[in-house]
């Protein structure tokens, strides 16, 4: 009797397991679904859309005015992704530094159709984002449409091109502000404020300074007074101007972004922006 109960019971499982694949469709199926869902979702919210080769329907909200980048290129985009029913799983705002072929192929095939400062939103077939998996560390279910807003800010250049479009931006600014820079051999803009009369540090060094730092618009990211740094753990623009200084001095520097934080960033500063030091060099350890 256990045998027949167990025979039953695999007879019924495997049922299952196959009712469960006949439900599963192909990727051709599953494709004009995901299609007719979008375009349905679509018309209910009179939103115009045009249809790429790839079947992705997308809105151009801005046209670019800069380069397009390939498929292989990298990439500093901000974002939002999120379901149809407006539910938000990923967001930045910021900028990410991104290398186009480690992402979704919705992204392979509609960022190269951008051009920099562009804005779209694209309606991504489950097929060309995550598929039948999904992205558990996400929260992203399988065979899942999603939505993206993408802002192509820039395309991520070598740090020789990019040195010379953020001297070109730090050197606008200084004439907009009738700010009289020297420049350093670095690149660097620096005023003098005072000029100090004790030691330079070095490297090695324990300093403590007054500093702030701005972005060229004005917002204060980070002040401190009295702080004690030592200059080797700190930014390659510190590196590079605090040596310069004498105890009691105090300079303003405009840096590049190849001195901050780079074409990555760092918390709540965007890739490749520049900023601005006010620092006061009280004394040296």
């Amino acid at each position: 009797m256990k045998k027949i109960i167990g025979f039953i019971m695999i007879f019924f499982l495997v049922f299952l397991v196959g009712c469960k694949d006949e439900e599963v469709l192909s990727s051709e199926q599953q494709l004009a679904l995901d299609i007719q869902i979008i375009d349905d979702y679509l018309e209910a919210n009179n939103i115009d859309a045009q249809v790429h080769e790839s079947e992705i329907r997308y809105v151009v909200e801005t046209e670019g005015t800069g380069e397009s980048p390939t498929e292989s290129s990298r990439v500093i985009a901000k974002y939002e992704g999120r379901f149809l029913d407006g539910q938000v799983f990923d967001k930045n705002s910021i900028g990410v530094n991104f290398g186009l072929d480690n992402l979704i192929q919705a992204w392979k095939e509609m960022i190269p159709e951008m051009k920099e400062g562009g804005k779209i939103t694209i309606y991504c077939p489950s097929g060309l984002g995550y598929g039948r998996i999904g992205s558990g560390s996400q929260g992203i279910p399988g065979n899942a449409i999603l939505v993206f807003d993408i802002e192509l800010v820039s395309l991520v250049r070598s740090d020789s091109e990019q040195l010379a479009i953020d001297l070109a931006i730090i050197d606008e600014y200084l004439a907009e502000n009738n700010i009289d820079a020297e420049v350093h051999s670095s690149g660097i803009r620096f005023v003098t404020i005072t000029e100090g009369t004790g030691q330079s540090p070095t490297l090695s060094s324990l300093l403590n300074v007054d500093y702030t730092g701005k972005l060229l618009n004005g917002e204060v990211f980070d002040a401190n007074d009295a702080a004690e740094l030592r200059l080797n753990n700190l930014i390659d623009a510190w590196k590079t101007m605090l040596p310069t200084m004498q105890e009691g001095g105090k300079i303003v520097f405009y840096s590049p972004s190849k001195y901050c934080y780079g074409n990555t960033g760092f918390a709540d500063i965007a890739p490749n922006t520049n900023l601005i030091f006010e620092v006061e060099l009280n004394s040296i350890r």
